[in-house]
């Protein structure tokens, strides 16, 4: 293979690159293809890796590392040289590099000589490659202009084949957000023909491939370097401008694209919505301009459908501070629904107890923080007592309501009678009462009625007065007092806005829910709530189990043990330890029999 500098050795490395990438060479091919390319690579004297790492350096999407690179570095996509080994890693992918995909330790030009024949140094093998002295070819950066938006990058040479003088045509970006550039391919064209460059981008975000002429073969000579330096982004309306910061020999391109004209911001509002006919399509449409759009939008109102059903699935206790959630487990039209409310934390003790004794007793043995009732008034107990009468011991007691005073008007009735009647349609018989007697009134109908204007009124019954339709429907919508908790009705909720157990249909989720109190055993498909009376109970477990069972057990007041006994209790398939499960107060506890003498905690 003949000498390559930078122009022939570049596509060719990045074609072994795609070859592999693509799979259609092996690792042994790719190696062997790469280490004669990087031998016939007179570019960059010392070793294969430090001749590479020169050349990546260059190169936009490359990273050259002294060790294995950290995949920490880099973007998706890349490859990276660790110069160190010569190991080459890439493309970067999942935010990792991977293990090696090439080793490009080998021989150097030198050493595969001398296996080839030659005879002599390292030196004299380096004199006998350097030809009679040429020419070096010159680049210099001509006029930069900036083309209209919309237009072709163009680079053109004004100069000639071995005294390059590029001048550069660069687009005005679309009125916007700033633009992006970045370099793509970096071609070499025929001896003699013209420099050119194109965007296989877009306008806002340019990828520059550039196709840069080869000067006519002079004697053999330096050759010229291009680079790309600094790409930065200048002021709106600016002109775009490429410096040179190296030499005629070692181009370094440092570019400057302007920003474009920032546009006015779009603002949307929603102006009518109306509701269209059955069975049309829903539409939406921009009343205002495109900076200022006002979207009126019909939709279309659904067809008449059969009335839909609602009933209750499983509900069940999640975890403390999880979401409630309530999941279809039926169809649109008759829906289950399944109710999933979580476990609220455990509150702060109050700054009473809750522990209200009824009417004060002088036989009772009081403890502190018990509430009593005693002539009208509620007291507290600060302390413990027997016989101490409330009101008597503020040591003992203290008032925590006091009655209320007595209501206007209080006192004697002396005399009762019945004025004001006359002509109304009622009459009174007997005087003024002042000790004792009777007071007997009469009414005429017909008189009464005609003084307060219903004799005009005909006396329809209820039952037969109308209704209109309107009247009708919304009756019709309303539920029926008496379906509130009844069988085959509505359920309601008590006063903390909760189901009563007593009102959960018997085989929901095959349990039925119930409350009891202290210890006992445990039945199949009930779910029990269980008053511990601020102690533990203890519920045992039947002593034969059906699989399949369903045991569930609430905690109220208390704690709740419930120990193994001659089963085996697990939780994702291991045995639980101890005595058994012991549940707090508030806490739920699901077992579910999957023989006759194991259960699995749900």
């Amino acid at each position: 293979m003949n000498n390559l500098d930078n122009a022939a050795f570049a596509p060719a490395f990045l074609d072994v690159l795609a070859r592999f990438k693509a799979d259609d060479i092996t690792e042994a091919e790719a190696s062997a293809e790469t280490l004669a390319l990087l031998n016939s690579w007179y570019t960059y004297p010392g070793t294969v890796a430090e001749r590479l790492a020169g050349f990546l350096r260059s190169i936009e999407g490359f990273i050259v590392t002294d060790g294995v690179p950290s995949d920490a570095i880099g973007q998706n996509g890349q490859f990276a040289l660790d110069e160190a080994s010569g190991n080459l890693y890439g493309p970067k992918a999942a935010d990792s590099w991977g293990s090696a995909i090439l080793d490009l330790k080998g021989d150097s030009a030198y050493q595969v000589a001398v296996s080839e024949g030659f005879v002599g140094t390292e030196a004299e093998w380096l004199a006998s490659l350097v030809g009679s002295q040429g020419l070096a070819a010159t680049i210099e950066v001509g006029t930069v202009t900036t083309g209209a938006a919309g237009s072709s990058a163009s680079v053109t040479n004004s100069g000639d084949e071995n005294d390059a003088v590029f001048d550069f045509t660069i687009p005005r970006g679309d009125k916007g957000d700033a633009a992006t550039i970045t370099v793509g391919t970096i071609t070499t064209g025929d001896a003699g023909t013209s420099a050119t460059v194109t965007n296989a981008g877009t306008s806002a975000a340019a990828v520059l491939d550039f196709t840069i002429p080869k000067g006519d073969k002079g004697n053999t000579g330096d050759a010229a370097t291009i680079a790309v330096g600094t790409v930065s982004t200048g002021a709106a309306g600016s002109s775009a401008t490429v410096t040179n910061s190296g030499t005629s020999g070692a181009a370094v391109f440092d570019f400057e694209i302007p920003q474009g004209v920032a546009g006015e911001a779009a603002t949307i509002a929603v102006g009518t919505v109306t509701t269209g006919a059955a069975g049309s399509s829903a539409s939406v449409t921009n009343s205002g301009t495109a900076n200022a759009a006002v979207f009126d939008i019909a939709i279309p109102k659904g067809d008449k459908g059969d009335a839909a059903t609602i009933a209750i699935g499983t509900v069940t206790t999640g975890a403390a501070g999880s979401s409630a959630s309530v999941t279809n487990s039926g169809t649109s039209a008759a829906a289950v629904f399944d109710i999933t409310i979580p476990r609220g934390d455990t509150g702060a003790t109050g700054s009473f107890a809750n522990d209200f004794e009824g009417a004060w007793d002088s036989g009772t043995a009081y403890t502190g923080g018990e509430i009593v009732t005693h002539d009208g008034e509620t007291w507290y107990a600060e302390a413990a007592s027997t016989n101490v009468t409330p009101g008597t011991d503020g040591t003992k007691w203290s008032k925590l309501a006091a009655k209320g005073a007595d209501g206007a008007g209080a006192g004697t009735v002396t005399s009762v009678g019945v004025t004001g009647t006359s002509g109304h349609g009622i009459t009174s018989a007997g005087g003024p009462i002042t000790s004792s007697g009777t007071i007997t009134l009469s009414v005429d109908a017909s008189a009464l009625k005609s003084h307060i204007s219903l004799d005009q009124v005909s006396n329809t019954s209820d039952a037969d007065k109308p209704v209109s339709t309107a009247q009708q429907t919304a009756l019709d919508d309303k539920v029926d007092e008496a379906d509130l908790g009844a069988a085959n009705g509505v359920a309601t909720l008590d006063g903390d806005g909760k189901l009563n157990p007593d009102q959960i249909p018997d085989g929901i989720g095959g349990l039925k829910g119930v409350t009891v109190s202290g210890s006992g055993t445990l039945s199949a498909g009930e779910s029990a709530i269980i008053d511990a009376s601020g102690g533990t109970a203890t519920r045992t477990l039947p002593a034969t189990l059906v699989d399949g069972d369903q045991f569930v057990a609430k905690a109220r007041g208390g704690s709740v043990q419930v120990p193994h006994g001659t089963h085996t209790i697990r939780y994702q398939g291991v045995a639980v330890a101890g005595d058994g499960v012991l549940i707090a107060d508030g806490e739920t506890l699901h077992l579910q029999a999957d023989s006759t003498s194991t259960l699995e905690i749900m």
